[in-house]
């Protein structure tokens, strides 16, 4: 007959065993990358530039929650191109490319972020002028 801690260990085991299932069956039920490095930083033009005028009454709070969420998505697509089964002949140029995106997303979320909460010590839309030199973005 097994001890109470024989038992609770098993019960442990069996409990990491299933919550492990459980996350690995998350993991693939996550969305695959829905932006392309061509589409992505057209996305956040998208969603900066209804704030760009002057005079807008844009919810930078509301905005800031999308770039946060898009931040997110971009990491995944980043995550993707690292992943070790992509054999794909472009991947490390794809990585770099995904790297530099999040970097510029961590920055102009932030600073989005910390201009609707009133901190204006960086002004968000000149490191988005930045931003769409670099991606050569129209306005």
């Amino acid at each position: 007959m097994r001890s109470r801690t024989e038992l609770a260990m098993g019960m442990v085991l069996a409990g990491c065993c299933v919550s492990h299932l459980g996350w690995a069956v998350e993991a693939d039920a996550a969305p695959p990358c829905g932006h392309t490095i061509e589409s992505a930083p057209k996305t956040v033009q998208a969603t900066l530039s209804p704030a760009l005028p002057a005079d807008t009454k844009a919810d930078l709070k509301a905005i800031a929650q999308r770039m946060n969420v898009l931040m997110l998505e971009i990491g995944r697509c980043q995550a993707m191109a690292q992943d070790h089964d992509n054999q794909d002949r472009n991947k490390n140029r794809d990585i770099a490319e995904w790297q530099s995106l999040n970097q510029w997303m961590y920055r102009l979320t932030n600073f989005v972020d910390q201009n609707a909460h009133g901190d204006h010590h960086m002004d968000w839309k000149r490191e988005f002028e930045t931003f769409a030199e670099v991606y050569e973005l129209k306005r």
